[in-house]
């Protein structure tokens, strides 16, 4: 039973979000849950701070600050509480925050569009019992994707791909190891690499045609800001020049 002088049921939304997502800012909750002026939005954050449910594990500096919220673990421990038997393990936390406030957008485009029928995020797929159980989804969990949309095509058939976002540059060995997972995991059909740096763009490409015998290239590439500033559709191209647009 909800906590009617503490927690409604917009909270409850509310933390469910902040549980697949792992972060968000202020604007993030307004825009995806709360949907109401933001001055309401963060006395609501606020409230729900001073009660132990809600952390500021940052607060982004710029033309307009913001602070970014996580899950308290009272917060957890609430919706264990209130559905005992829909999560399996215990939640991953955000260790790049930067990257997850950037997988909340890419879910809000993604999911604007009518072909997808859903955007699973990391902690959904291996933490929802309902999805945990899903043996198409083993191989995403199996190589730790950051998330898994599932597409729609004009004739009804449907298919998931994974969803890898780079925000920052690291060492060249690990996209030769993320192009090798991503090529092991056979039952994986596509891969929307999606970054914000060209650098890290062209070392997953030099992986793929350094380490990668197939005939068809299953990575398909774009640009953060372009899918993030496409209203109507989304465009991937893959290293063969075939393009997929989602739309």
């Amino acid at each position: 039973m909800i906590h009617k002088l503490e927690v409604n049921s917009r909270d409850v939304s509310l933390f469910k979000y902040l549980q697949a997502q792992k972060v968000a800012t202020t604007v993030q909750i307004k825009r995806d849950v709360i949907k109401a002026g933001i001055s309401v939005t963060r006395r609501r954050l606020q409230r729900l701070k001073n009660l132990g449910f809600l952390e500021v594990v940052a607060r982004l500096e710029g033309r307009k600050a913001t602070h970014v919220y996580s899950l308290s673990d009272k917060a957890m421990a609430f919706l264990n509480r209130l559905y005992p038997k829909r999560y399996v393990q215990r939640s991953f936390r955000s260790n790049a925050i930067m990257h997850d406030l950037g997988l909340n957008d890419l879910r809000f485009i993604f999911e604007s569009k009518s072909s997808v029928v859903k955007f699973y995020s990391e902690n959904e797929i291996h933490t929802l019992r309902e999805l945990n159980q899903r043996r198409d989804l083993d191989p995403f969990r199996a190589i730790y994707v950051d998330g898994v949309i599932e597409l729609k095509s004009l004739s009804g058939k449907t298919m998931l791909c994974a969803v890898e976002l780079e925000v920052n540059l690291k060492a060249r060995t690990r996209y030769r190891d993320k192009v090798r997972r991503y090529y092991l995991a056979q039952d994986i059909a596509a891969v929307l690499f999606i970054s914000n740096n060209p650098n890290a763009e062209c070392a997953v490409k030099y992986f793929e045609e350094k380490e990668v015998v197939q005939d068809f290239k299953k990575i398909y590439f774009a640009d953060l800001e372009e899918i993030l500033s496409q209203e109507s559709k989304a465009i991937f191209e893959n290293q063969d020049g075939v393009k997929v647009a989602i739309v």
